[in-house]
């Protein structure tokens, strides 16, 4: 019981440890950052060169939130088109809002049976839309972007993790304390009959 209880510990651990490392950024999304007026379109390129074939699903994500994927159709306000000889995908946002403000990935997520679950992931870029009379939209550096913004995702996996981790290990505590309490009885129950017997 003991050994299955380490066995188990090791795989929840290697799994919330691991997550992380089966994504790997092999994709360029561009441009870096965007600024829209409502009532523009914005369009943002995923170059999906890592890739030698075809990809099936290609999901654009905002704020890591599933937006739209290739069965998107055209006539909807957010949707893909993809440019397989270039190895390219675009992301059209028609008649931005400020809702749309976020930012913005692409990812392939593998369905291979010999692979599940290894994604391809692009760099995040962000799309800010405001009311700025007088001007046109234009693009910034990510570098004008504060550190603490850029960095705050992968501080919450980590943080996330761990807190996952310390919970797990509680829990393999308790039941090596309830089992050790078990055995302790068994053995004063069977200690105390052997006594008697005497």
């Amino acid at each position: 019981m003991e050994r299955l209880c380490l066995i188990t510990l090791g795989i929840c651990v290697s799994i919330v440890l691991g997550y992380g490392s089966h994504a790997k950024v092999l994709f360029v999304h561009s441009p870096p950052s965007l600024n829209s007026k409502p009532g523009e379109n914005a369009t943002f390129t995923c170059n999906i060169s890592a890739l030698n074939f075809n990809p099936k699903y290609i999901n654009w994500y905002r704020n890591d939130v599933k937006i739209a994927d290739l069965m998107s159709a055209e006539n909807e306000r957010i949707h893909i088109n993809p440019n397989w000889k270039l190895h390219m995908a675009t992301l059209l946002i028609i008649n931005v809002t400020f809702n749309d403000s976020g930012k913005y990935h692409c990812a392939y997520l593998n369905d291979s049976p010999n692979n599940p679950h290894f994604i391809i992931v692009s760099n995040a870029s962000e799309l800010f839309v405001r009311d700025f009379p007088g001007t046109e939209t234009y693009e910034i550096n990510n570098t004008d972007l504060p550190k603490s913004k850029q960095d705050s995702r992968k501080m919450s996996i980590i943080y996330t993790s761990m807190i996952l981790v310390l919970l797990l290990l509680v829990a393999v505590g308790a039941v090596f304390i309830f089992i050790w309490y078990r055995q302790s009885k068994y053995y004063n129950i069977v200690g105390i009959k052997w006594i008697l017997l005497r």
